[in-house]
């Protein structure tokens, strides 16, 4: 990989950090922000994505969100969809100030809950040229309603003491347990998550802590990203999902998001053939980077 470590500060003083991937002859090129999905890093596979970008001489930036991995703030762990909207634009505002890069062609790019992130972002900051968004996160009072009691949430919050629930299996026979015990259970999140455990070691980045803490669903409960989505209407926007998708929902309701605030030239709909966790890898990847590829070099 060709990337350099980064930092910048967001508006409340926060340090962030990531890397950046800059083409060969980096001379006012488009530049695409990149972050992970829920509890995960920015060494987790997203390097295979700023690095397709790179080789097409479109720069990429990724970054760990505030409260994980390399980047600072607390509690560690903890998601705030609005609040990370906020970092995104602070990100933008780092991107526009490199020489190498122009600021007039700057796209976001997320996954599941960083999707959801990047519809609002990409809604709010009018600087933000392009959105690419992959099978997001889209309406936090569903997940708070199937994936989690928020009677627990309120019983942490009336204590007023940080605790955590673990996402991930550590073991194959955690993965299969039956009944499950954790919220993402399965064979093919245990392939993921240890591949996912891999790259960091291989790139001696920050200890992935299994964990999300408990005010993170009241925090998501609270956000619902396809009310943004009518606000993106003229910028160019391209949506993917999954063939089968347990994670962030199917197929049609991903379309009826998409499909809020009508059509618009730019605004493009692409449904990959695969679970949402295989999209990383193989050939589903291929086909992933190739579609984005296209719609950065189309629009941007």
């Amino acid at each position: 990989m060709y990337s350099r470590p980064v930092e910048f500060k967001t508006f409340d003083q926060t340090t962030l950090r990531g890397d950046l991937y800059l083409p060969a002859k980096a001379k006012q090129v488009p530049l695409v922000i990149l972050t992970s999905g829920l509890t995960l890093l920015k060494e987790h596979y997203l390097p295979n994505f700023a690095k397709a970008f790179q080789d097409h001489d479109i720069a990429a930036l990724v970054y760990d969100h505030r409260n994980y991995g390399s980047s600072d703030g607390t509690p560690r762990s903890e998601t705030d969809v609005f609040q990370q909207a906020n970092d995104a634009s602070d990100a933008v505002t780092f991107a526009a100030s490199l020489d190498a890069v122009d600021p007039n062609r700057i796209a976001i790019w997320g996954i599941g809950h960083s999707g959801g992130m990047s519809i609002i972002a990409a809604a709010l900051d009018p600087r933000i040229a392009a959105a690419l968004i992959l099978m997001p996160f889209t309406s936090g009072s569903s997940d708070s309603a199937a994936v989690f009691p928020l009677s627990r949430v309120w019983q942490n919050r009336v204590a007023q003491k940080t605790a955590y629930v673990k996402i991930w299996p550590d073991s194959r026979e955690e993965a299969l347990a039956d009944p499950p015990t954790l919220l993402l259970p399965g064979e093919q999140a245990w392939n993921f998550i240890e591949g996912a455990r891999d790259m960091t070691r291989r790139a001696r980045g920050e200890e992935f802590l299994n964990q999300l803490s408990l005010q993170s669903f009241y925090h998501i409960a609270k956000c619902e990203p396809r009310e943004f989505v009518h606000l993106l209407k003229g910028k160019p926007l391209l949506y993917l999902v999954a063939e089968t998708d347990a994670l962030t929902g199917p197929v049609d309701m991903h379309r009826e998001v998409f499909e809020r605030g009508g059509e618009w030239v730019g605004k493009e709909w692409v449904v990959m053939k695969d679970h949402h966790l295989l999209t990383y890898v193989g050939d589903t990847l291929v086909d992933n980077v190739r579609a984005q590829i296209e719609f950065v070099k189309k629009y941007l």
